[in-house]
């Protein structure tokens, strides 16, 4: 009898001394909640060092990868919607309305995502973000076009946005481009 008082006694210690267990959902709403803020050092903060974030085709290894799309975000003025919240132990799965002034100046009125964010101790270790694919297509159909018009009539606006070839996720971008996609729209007009 006292033997099992004692184990009884070490586990309620260790349980005790223990970490306790982060709740994804509390850490999805610091996150939307800072993101909306443009809190880019507080979003880097829920960041594990070793984050991998899987944005459509590209992918952001590390904190600093990692924030260059809040960044962006930032100049754009970026504002996020967090709903269907799906939580399974360390992961979860919810439903993200995506509005900006970019979105806006390409005349689509919003971007629905699909992310999964995985939280350990605290921190998110994984993002992944996906679109429907009809969504995404009318949205990178935009951009290619748009693209491909500033690189004939403005290369070096065009190579200020895309360096290399290479989508420059920068606050400026995001400052500059709406500008820049409604000069491209309004040819239409």
């Amino acid at each position: 009898m006292k033997y099992r008082f004692k184990v009884f006694i070490i586990i309620v210690f260790l349980l005790g001394c223990a970490n306790p267990p982060s709740d994804p959902e509390k850490v999805l709403d610091s996150y939307i909640k800072a993101a909306n803020e443009h809190n880019i050092e507080k979003v880097k903060d829920m960041y594990a060092d070793s984050i991998v974030w899987y944005f459509g085709p590209l992918t952001f290894k590390g904190k600093e990868e990692a924030i260059a799309p809040l960044e962006f975000d930032k100049g754009a003025n970026t504002k996020l919607i967090h709903t269907n919240i799906y939580v399974n132990g360390d992961t979860v799965d919810f439903h993200l309305l995506e509005t900006n002034n970019v979105i806006s100046a390409l005349g689509v009125p919003e971007l629905h995502h699909f992310p999964r964010f995985v939280v350990k101790n605290g921190l998110i270790h994984l993002i992944t973000s996906t679109k429907p694919p009809t969504e995404f297509k009318a949205y990178a159909d935009s951009v290619a076009a748009f693209a491909n018009w500033l690189q004939s009539n403005s290369p070096d606006m065009y190579n200020k946005i895309w360096p290399d070839g290479n989508f420059n996720f920068s606050e400026e971008t995001g400052k500059i481009m709406p500008a820049e996609v409604l000069k491209w729209r309004d040819r239409f007009k």
